[in-house]
């Protein structure tokens, strides 16, 4: 899921966060560290910040 072809989707992101975290069977509360992609775009990176809240807030 993108916005376009240069630009991420904050909810394509999200989607695959909480997919993963459902395959593997691991519930978010588990998790101590993440390691982020973190690109150092100021278009990706609020929205990859944005799609981890989103997955870790449920």
């Amino acid at each position: 899921h993108k916005v376009g072809y240069t630009a991420p989707s904050m909810v394509g992101q999200r989607e695959v966060i909480e997919d993963a975290l459902l395959l593997a069977d691991i519930d978010c509360t588990s998790i101590g560290m993440l390691e982020a992609h973190g690109t150092g775009t100021p278009l990706g990176d609020p929205i990859e910040v944005q799609a981890l809240r989103a997955s870790f807030a449920h």
